[in-house]
């Protein structure tokens, strides 16, 4: 099943709406990638979404971690983005986080991203 096809938890309509955002703007040149927890059965670590966009899915708690459970587990989903940026030398001009764990990470990474050169 492609990432973030409705109809399947976890797969609802901001699934879809951010792996289309993420396609359309790789279309249109942008380099994109959509990090994520991963939260079931995945195909591998990195999965291309379209032209020039890519999902990339990090361990943070148990698979089957309760939504509730989520916030818990942001520090370690935070270091994993982190740590895979700076060993594969990215760097982004733009964050866009689309819910507000989401929006903690991203602006945790914001912090940490700023000062490197």
């Amino acid at each position: 099943m492609p990432p973030g096809q409705g109809g399947r938890e976890n797969t609802g309509g901001m699934s879809v709406y951010i792996r289309e955002l993420g396609r359309e703007l790789g279309r249109r040149g942008h380099l994109v990638d959509v990090y994520t927890r991963i939260h079931g059965p995945i195909h591998g670590q990195m999965v291309q979404l379209g032209e020039n966009a890519r999902l990339i899915h990090f361990r943070a708690g148990e698979e089957e971690t309760h939504k509730v459970d989520l916030y818990s587990h942001l520090a370690d989903f935070t270091r994993n983005v982190d740590n895979f940026t700076e060993e594969n030398g990215l760097r982004y001009d733009l964050i866009h986080s689309h819910y507000w764990l989401s929006g903690l990470v991203g602006q945790r990474l914001r912090e940490r991203w700023t000062f490197r050169t």
